[in-house]
């Protein structure tokens, strides 16, 4: 399974790490300590690549600023996890010792690295300065599609979306309710990216509700649904504002709701619903040019808050160049191997 638990939004990143795992989720937990190409991302493929070779299932959680990169892999057969715990999302201990454990990757840096200061200083600050910018960018893309919501809204049927929500609700009753907080999508150097394997790989050939929703209407609708719902779900949420649902997926069930332009998994029952519909058809006629304009304004705001991340990894590769020669990969893979071994002990 592929998510993404950060998120380059309006607000700048933000994310979920928080609550990724509980001492009842996960018995070892590593965080990694170290800096641009430290190796960090490398020991979580090596992880992912020999759970595998033994055939266990595991969780990639993907960098949305680097989405070839890993930011944490969760292996639940052995109850571990591996997490880039430096920052933008630093993370300490909930029990040091007796769950979590640090990784430092310092060692394997020389102190000749010194002589390159000034270079990598200026480097940093030109990445820190395109974050910056990216930033600007996707918090007025966000501005311009909350301007959407609020324009339909008050012509918005609300009733209509929470009776059609609680009908489906009552389908998946149970009493184990949970909520693993994910984003499903990124705002990434790439552009948007989207991962459609993900509820394939959770629902299958089960139950999945497509929402068309051109105005942000999602999250009312399922909040509602997640209200009266009493099973273990990921809820993906929009990397623009993470306070918003837009997908929820309940494995045990084999269904999902996933807004568009998420298709149905390939097999699944598919349903269409289209939450447009509780907007007054005649407020949307007369309003149809301006929505418009502020869903194209809101769409090109962000791909250039893409571009901009582009231009901050162009950069950061450029940091991780410097530090190369001053590392020794040798003694990276040593640690690398321990921690593979103590993982799967």
């Amino acid at each position: 399974m592929d998510f993404f638990i950060g998120a380059n939004s309006g607000k700048g990143f933000v994310s979920f790490f928080d609550s990724f795992y509980t001492p009842d989720t996960a018995s070892k937990v590593f965080l990694l300590k170290g800096g641009a190409g430290s190796g960090k991302s490398t020991i979580m493929k090596k992880v992912a690549a020999r759970a595998k070779r033994r055939g266990m299932s595991a969780e990639l959680i993907y960098c949305p600023s680097d989405p070839d990169s890993l930011d944490a892999v969760h292996v639940p057969a052995v109850g571990g996890i591996v997490i880039d715990a430096t920052a933008p999302h630093a993370l300490e201990p909930k029990a040091h010792g007796v769950l979590e454990r640090y990784v430092s990757l310092s060692g394997a840096l020389s102190h000749d690295v010194a002589e390159r200061k000034k270079e990598a200083l200026e480097l940093a600050g030109e990445v820190s300065d395109a974050h910056r910018r990216a930033r600007e960018a996707f918090a007025a893309s966000e501005r311009a599609f909350a301007a959407v919501f609020d324009l339909v809204i008050s012509h918005t049927d609300s009733q209509k979306l929470y009776k059609r929500a609680e009908s489906l609700a009552k389908k998946l009753e149970g009493d184990s309710p949970l909520l693993m907080r994910r984003f499903l999508s990124g705002l990434t150097p790439k552009g948007v990216v989207r991962f459609e394997n993900t509820p394939a790989e959770l629902v299958g050939e089960g139950s999945c509700y497509c929402l068309k929703d051109s105005f942000g209407l999602a999250p009312i609708f399922l909040s509602r649904v997640l209200e009266g719902a009493g099973l273990p779900c990921y809820g993906g949420y929009c990397p623009l504002n993470s306070s918003k649902l837009e997908h929820l997926v309940f494995p045990s069930a084999k269904t999902a709701f996933l807004s568009r332009p998420f298709a149905p998994p390939e097999g699944a029952q598919s349903c269409g619903i289209s939450l447009d519909s509780a907007v007054d058809r005649g407020f949307l006629e007369e309003n149809r040019d301006r929505i418009r304009l502020l869903r194209r304004t809101g769409a090109a705001l962000c791909a250039r808050g893409c571009a901009h991340l582009s231009s901050a990894l162009r950069l950061h590769d450029g940091l991780e160049a410097i530090f190369a020669p001053y590392t020794d990969y040798k003694l990276l893979d040593k640690i690398a191997d321990d921690l593979i071994e103590d993982f799967f002990g």
